[in-house]
This record gives C-alpha cells, sequence and structure tokens, in this order.
C-alpha cells in the first residue's frame, strides 16, 4: 500500500512502488498558496498606491529532489546499466513537451486533488555513486489551483427557491475559484441570469426559454447555446452566446467566478452560494456541473 500523502505524475507515483526512485525525504513540499498577480496604481497627491481586489492568481511552483536507483522493477539491485534505465524511464515521464502534465497529490485513498504542470528547468543529475542518482525537479502549475478529479452536478434547483441565497453543497470544501463552470436553466423563463454571492458577478440570457428548452453557459469558454434535449453538450443546440450579458469581477475573461466564502468566523466552513431571477418564469431550474478548486 503507498503511503500517504504522495505524488504521481500521468498517473506513475513518484515514490516508486519499486524503489526504482523516489523523492528525497519521502514527499513533495506541500502546495504552495499561490499570490496575487501585482498590480501598483498610483495617483499624484494620494499616499501609497491605489488598493485593488479581485487580482488573478501568480503560477505556483514546487520543488524536490528525485533518487534515482538502480533497482530493477522485481525490486533485485541491477547495477549502473539499471540505473541508467531509470534515468532513461525518469527522463521520458518528465520530459514531454506535447502536453501538460497530469500532476496529483494523494492525500489519502479517497481524497486526490490534480493540476495540469510543467516541468520548467533544466537539470543535471548528481551522482551520488555508481548505482545512486539525485535529480532536481522543478514543477510549474501554470493555473495556480489544484481540481477535484471528478465533475459534479448540483440542483435541479428551482428559480423560486433562488430568490435567496443557496449553497452549492457539491462545491462545498473548494479554497479557490471556480472559473469554468457549466451552468444549465431549463423551463419557460424570460432573461433569466445566475449570480454569485462571494463576488456579486452575474451572467444573464437576454432571450427567452420555452419548457423544452435549456439553455447551456460554459463559463471558461465563454459560449452559450440553446438546446431542446437533455444534454451538455453546446453543439447540439443554437448557438446564443451574443445574448449573453455578464457583469462582475474579470467577467470579461471568464463569465462567472463561483467563489467560496467563509461562513461567520470559522474558516474551516467554505460554501458557494449562488442566487437566480428572471423577469418571469413558470417551474425554471438551474443546474451546475463542475470541480472544486482549491489554492
Amino acid at each position: 500500500m503507498p503511503e500517504y500523502p504522495h505524488y504521481s505524475l500521468d498517473g506513475v507515483a513518484l515514490n516508486d512502488p519499486a524503489d526504482r526512485w523516489f523523492l528525497d525525504g519521502g514527499a513533495f513540499q506541500v502546495p504552495p498558496l499561490p499570490g496575487a498577480r501585482a498590480v501598483d496604481v498610483a495617483v499624484p497627491g494620494v499616499h501609497g498606491v491605489l488598493p485593488v481586489a479581485g487580482l488573478d492568481l501568480e503560477s505556483t511552483v514546487l520543488g524536490g529532489q528525485l533518487i534515482i536507483t538502480d533497482t530493477t522493477p522485481g525490486g533485485v539491485s541491477g547495477g549502473p546499466r539499471q540505473l541508467q534505465d531509470n534515468l532513461a524511464s525518469v527522463y521520458a515521464l518528465l520530459g514531454g513537451r506535447e502536453r501538460m502534465l497530469d500532476l496529483r497529490y494523494h492525500l489519502d485513498e479517497a481524497t486526490v486533488r490534480q493540476a495540469d504542470a510543467l516541468m520548467i528547468a533544466s537539470t543535471t543529475p548528481d551522482l551520488l555513486t555508481t548505482t545512486t542518482a539525485r535529480l532536481a525537479l522543478l514543477l510549474q502549475v501554470p493555473g495556480a489551483l489544484w481540481r477535484d478529479t471528478d465533475t459534479s452536478t448540483w440542483g435541479p434547483a428551482t428559480l423560486a427557491t433562488l430568490a435567496a441565497a443557496a449553497e452549492v453543497d457539491t462545491l462545498t470544501g473548494s479554497t479557490g475559484p471556480i472559473t469554468d463552470a457549466i451552468i444549465r436553466i431549463r423551463g419557460t423563463a424570460s432573461q433569466p441570469s445566475v449570480t454569485d454571492t462571494g463576488t456579486g458577478g452575474t451572467v444573464t440570457y437576454t432571450g427567452s426559454l420555452t419548457s423544452g428548452q435549456r439553455l447551456l453557459l460554459d463559463c471558461a469558454r465563454m459560449r452559450a447555446a440553446r438546446v431542446s434535449t437533455d444534454t451538455w453538450d453546446l453543439s447540439a443546440g443554437t448557438d446564443v452566446t451574443g445574448a449573453i450579458a455578464a457583469t462582475g469581477p474579470r467577467s470579461g475573461s471568464r463569465w462567472l467566478h463561483l467563489a467560496p466564502q467563509i461562513i461567520g468566523a470559522d474558516p474551516a466552513i467554505r460554501q458557494i452560494r449562488i442566487t437566480a431571477a428572471a423577469a418571469s418564469q413558470t417551474g425554471a431550474t438551474v443546474e451546475i456541473r463542475a470541480r472544486r478548486a482549491y489554492l
């Protein structure tokens, strides 16, 4: 059984079960807290700089040392030639540039967080002995956030009940903003809208839906479609992106940021809450499909 927590890349444990390679000290550092992308706005006659909220996050970098041995897949010593074979395997794992690496942080058997990553620094292995080498690792997480591996679906909740803020409980526990949710509105509604109470951002469809129609909003791609079947596929319907109005922080790059809020005075209790409305509606509902996000 693997020890927890541990990291994997593209499904390969960085602490190899056969000890062909392993992280020096047994583990990577804990994922670092990303900082804000600084923006300083100075105005003559005003002390300091203007406070700017809602800044984007910087990418993060994880560092560590990987020990490569001469151990064979069967768990026995294979000598210098096996060390070279194991180095070649590690190079193949880290050296791909045609796509992002699938980096995963396994907290326990049931809890896994995922991030796309890149090996960003060239490095020369230190030959500790003829059968052991040490390789420095520097992995960048360009998107700053870690995500659940599986997507969850919340709802349906009626627009009538969403006049008051409601918790999206499938996303409870997030510590970072979710910017790639897909929102589905179904039923008779004129100018339906959804608001994230954490940011105040709102996305509104300026058209109307009939009882058999559904509106799909892809917040990351900033695309919308009206469909007539029970689907989450925007390509199955009519594009209505031009009929969408979005307001709120960073709405020019993502339509609706679902931001976790600390409830009361306990930061361990975090919720994402939304409201919904329409100029008129009859039995309309809202659903949200997304993955939780973590700083």
